[in-house]
């Protein structure tokens, strides 16, 4: 991906948790555990797949205000896209995205880090 540096290897991560007596949700997450960026910014994405379960929804959010989710919520397969915004300062920076389901519980976090001017 571009504006990406030092990236590990894509790994799948899969959650379980029963959702009621009879329903379970399960998703596989292929991404990163961590992310980085130039001083410049640049946009990335985060591929979710349903594995099992029914009714299963999820949320992503970032932790800080200079990352921007463009897919914040919804259920079944999808790739959550995000945008990281130009660093102006000379210090790095680091923040989150927080992928969750079917709560805020259980899901993944990506490590978002940008180096600084």
């Amino acid at each position: 991906m571009a504006g990406l540096s030092g990236v590990n290897p894509p790994a799948r991560h899969t959650i379980s948790q029963a959702a009621g007596a009879t329903a379970s949700c399960e998703y596989g997450l292929t991404s990163p555990q961590q992310e980085t960026f130039g001083a410049g910014g640049g946009s990335a994405r985060i591929t979710l797949t349903h594995v099992s379960g029914g009714g299963c929804t999820w949320t992503a959010a970032s932790t800080v205000s200079w990352i921007t989710v463009l897919d914040p919520a919804g259920s079944g397969n999808i790739v959550i896209r995000y945008n990281v915004a130009e660093n102006t300062s000379t210090s790095s920076r680091q923040g989150r995205i927080e992928v969750r389901w079917p709560g805020p519980q259980l899901g993944q976090n990506i490590l978002v880090s940008q180096a600084g001017r």
